[in-house]
């Protein structure tokens, strides 16, 4: 009976949760949003490398920097990534086994090969035909790329090239205004993620219009589209639109072949996660978890658990959530990190063994890096004890 005790207890034993200790990145400037998602990625990694492209506030252009081990030290680009542009707050990376790929506002895109420590390692600067964009990016490979912004036409239009943009071909996702039943495209979101295949799945909504104080898309929601080798293949997340003006800092992932989608409903105070597979949608919310403020939500995947980490600026803390096998795991909202501005992190974490984080550390630029472990640690490293953790309003 002894060793049977013995076994239940270890059956149940809980992995200690732990951070090491955050490296400072760089100082980007003065701007509290360098790592606004919206809902765009601005981390990525490569066979080898942790890559980062804030915002530089005080230049207006997109920064990068690049670690070749873990985010324990950082080397910055030592030229502002696609040309120099002006308007960097809406930049979107993604990294292949290569290297990084970005794309900005202005419709720029640059390709940044490993080990990318010097302007040697940066491509040629592409330009693209268009005056709204606030695009996304998705690299199948380090020559297949897509990306998807606004159009003039209110259209979300794609650009696909199989050899580094030499040359391309593009079209249309969705005609937004016949299909999501928009007056003015301009508060269009997209977002992107690899589908099982590999191939792209884009998420378009219609978000609250905070100028006008009305929800332009009255009775649609989130879309997201699949595509089939010829086309985009429409899908719906959920028939209900979100009533809130922090919907447009959605989230969007996948786990195996079920997306999802994450927002803050700055009304009734809560997170909303939308899963779909196909047309069936489910919805759920943090219960227990009231978030004060825009929380800016970004995700990474490892195997069937997904890692949801947001920012509470206005209580200087940036928490992060797990969901595993179907389930917001009890107990699990925790505080990892102090920072007065956003974070961020990569689409999935597989492989790595932890779970990587940049955030602004105080509000004004500077991006800190740390790692995020569930697993016994050295003793270096420093040991998560709030838990649970609940957000006071």
């Amino acid at each position: 009976m002894k060793y049977l005790v013995v076994i239940l207890l270890l059956a149940v034993s809980v992995q200690a949760q732990y951070t090491t200790t955050p490296v400072t990145v760089a100082d980007f400037g003065s701007d509290y949003r360098s790592l606004l998602s919206s809902p765009r990625w601005k981390a990525a990694r490569s066979t080898g490398y942790l890559w980062v492209v804030p915002y530089d506030g005080s230049s207006s252009a997109p920064a990068w920097a690049v670690s070749a081990d873990n985010g324990q030290t950082w080397t910055s680009g030592e030229a502002y990534i696609c040309g120099s542009q002006t308007n960097g707050i809406h930049t979107s990376c993604w990294a292949t086994s290569g290297g990084m790929h970005a794309f900005t506002e202005g419709n720029y895109y640059q390709y940044v090969s490993n080990p990318g420590t010097g302007a040697a390692y940066m491509g040629s600067v592409y330009s693209f035909v268009g005056a709204r964009s606030l695009g996304v990016l998705y690299a199948k490979s380090d020559n297949e790329v897509w990306m998807f912004r606004r159009d003039d036409g209110d259209m979300v239009k794609y650009y696909h090239t199989t050899n580094g943009f030499t040359t391309y071909d593009s079209g249309y996702v969705v005609d937004v205004p016949a299909v999501l039943g928009a007056t003015d495209a301009s508060w269009v979101r997209v977002g992107a993620i690899g589908d099982p295949n590999g191939d792209p799945a884009v998420v378009v909504m219609q978000c609250h219009n905070a100028s006008s104080g009305t929800t332009l898309n009255s009775g649609d929601g989130f879309y997201y589209y699949t595509w089939n080798g010829t086309t985009f293949d429409q899908h719906t997340i959920t028939n209900e639109p979100g009533v809130a003006y922090d919907d447009r800092y959605f989230q969007f992932n996948r786990i195996w072949s079920v997306y999802h989608v994450m927002y803050f409903d700055n009304i009734a105070n809560t997170m909303i996660h939308l899963t779909s597979e196909g047309d069936s949608t489910v919805v759920s919310t943090f219960a227990g978890d009231p978030i004060p403020a825009r929380v800016n939500p970004t995700s990474t995947i490892v195997g069937d658990t997904m890692y949801l980490i947001w920012s509470v600026y206005d209580n200087t803390s940036i928490v992060m959530k797990r969901y595993s096998d179907g389930v917001w795991d009890a107990d699990s909202t925790v505080i990892v990190a102090s920072g007065a501005g956003y974070a961020m992190t990569v689409p999935n974490a597989e492989g790595l063994g932890y779970v990587p984080i940049w955030y602004d550390a105080d509000g004004a630029g500077q991006v800190d890096f740390l790692r995020f472990y569930e697993q016994e640690a050295p003793t270096s490293w420093t040991a998560i004890t709030s838990l649970p953790y609940t957000i006071s309003t």
